[in-house]
């Protein structure tokens, strides 16, 4: 939603007037990446968790919600915030670290089996593959 800036696409995602074909993987990102740098990244993961759950039960899908996917996105976005605290715009943030982009990052930490479970979906889940970056 590059019709907005940051604060109004965070804003219009937490009260909920985002609709589902304007919420993908990279602004997942953005969402991550504007709260962390707004609200540090322990209440940005409070808050991008509970309004995640909240739109996909919004939307008819409370099934959806992996909380274990979304503190990875949450953590790894985070890491690489605190890297690169210098990076006022998201698009040059995307562009220092291409990675985020990729939607297989996780599999590279977990196994799809692990991370596709019940107990990954309800709960965080260590990986068992390899560790995250501190």
């Amino acid at each position: 939603m590059s019709d907005m800036t940051d604060a109004e696409f965070a804003q219009a995602f937490l009260n909920g007037a985002l609709p589902p074909a304007r919420f993908h993987h990279r602004d997942h990102l953005r969402l991550a990446w504007y709260l962390i740098r707004e609200r540090g990244l322990d209440e940005a993961t409070r808050s991008i968790a509970a309004g995640i759950q909240r739109f996909a039960a919004q939307h008819g899908h409370p099934e959806k919600y992996h909380e274990t996917l979304t503190r990875f996105w949450v953590r790894v976005t985070g890491h690489h915030v605190k890297a690169r605290p210098d990076i006022a715009d998201f698009d040059a943030f995307l562009a220092a670290f291409p990675p985020l982009l990729d939607t297989s990052l996780p599999y590279q930490h977990w196994r799809r089996e692990t991370m596709m479970s019940q107990a990954a979906r309800a709960r965080w889940v260590e990986p068992d593959l390899c560790g995250l970056p501190a």
